[in-house]
């Protein structure tokens, strides 16, 4: 975690996820944006976009999954 939090605080949240999205390019689908880490926490921000939403308009479920498995 150490170096995940150092990458958080050098980069900052946009170009952190961004980062991330690079090194395990399957997150990158989901477009996200970390907001908060610390130790024991993360907050990130998977938005309501087209290429994220199933054929009801709303975010799909395998979607939330990934948005879980990078926090």
């Amino acid at each position: 975690m150490n170096q995940y939090l150092k990458m958080f605080e050098q980069m900052g949240g946009e170009g952190f996820s961004k980062g991330i999205a690079t090194v395990a390019p399957y997150f990158e689908s989901i477009d996200p944006l970390v907001t908060v880490l610390r130790p024991g926490y993360c907050e990130m921000i998977l938005k309501n976009q087209k290429k994220v939403q199933n054929h009801l308009g709303c975010i799909h479920a395998i979607a939330m999954c990934n948005a879980a498995e990078l926090v």
